[in-house]
């Protein structure tokens, strides 16, 4: 299970604008604040079934750095 928290959306390969990101949470039906304090699987944020694309550039800079972090 990979863990996907607001360090991955910073990820120059994530391509996701900054600004942009509440707005993602929000029109999903995805609680941002819980994001923020604890991430989400990559599950989760599949679940709305949009921007598919854009879970695998998260989950792929999430596995990164989980690799980078020893874990």
């Amino acid at each position: 299970m990979t863990l996907i928290r607001l360090a991955d959306f910073r990820h120059p390969n994530s391509r996701v604008c900054l600004d942009a990101r509440p707005l993602f949470f929000e029109r999903f039906g995805l609680d941002w604040r819980r994001f923020c304090r604890e991430g989400m699987t990559a599950e989760e944020l599949r679940k709305p079934g949009q921007h598919l694309d854009l879970i695998d550039r998260l989950e792929a800079a999430a596995r990164e750095r989980e690799a980078r972090d020893g874990r």
